[in-house]
């Protein structure tokens, strides 16, 4: 069941982990002052957060296809939270 929610949410994974924006980001610290320590750091700063959000989200969601979870409850809760931010912003625009 996990190795199913994993290969679903890998595709979105892996184009959030190549986006555009942390490789122009690499590219101007690269090509600053101290380029080659200030890279190292940034590129370990993005795994340590990738590597944070994906197990809170874990942690958070993992029994979320259970209807009777408090992850369910969560996921339900998340989805009304984001879709009334959406309509806000929409009314807003």
């Amino acid at each position: 069941m996990l190795s199913q929610a994993i290969g679903a949410v890998l595709p979105a994974a892996l184009a959030v982990a190549l986006s555009p924006f942390p490789l122009i980001a690499i590219v101007l610290i690269l090509s600053g002052a101290q380029g080659r320590r200030n890279g190292l750091l940034f590129a370990t700063g993005w795994i340590f957060g990738l590597t944070v959000s994906a197990t809170l989200v874990s942690l958070l969601f993992g029994g979320a296809d259970d209807p009777d979870s408090t992850s369910s409850a969560i996921a339900d809760w998340g989805r009304v939270l984001a879709g009334g931010a959406l309509i806000g912003l929409g009314a807003r625009k």
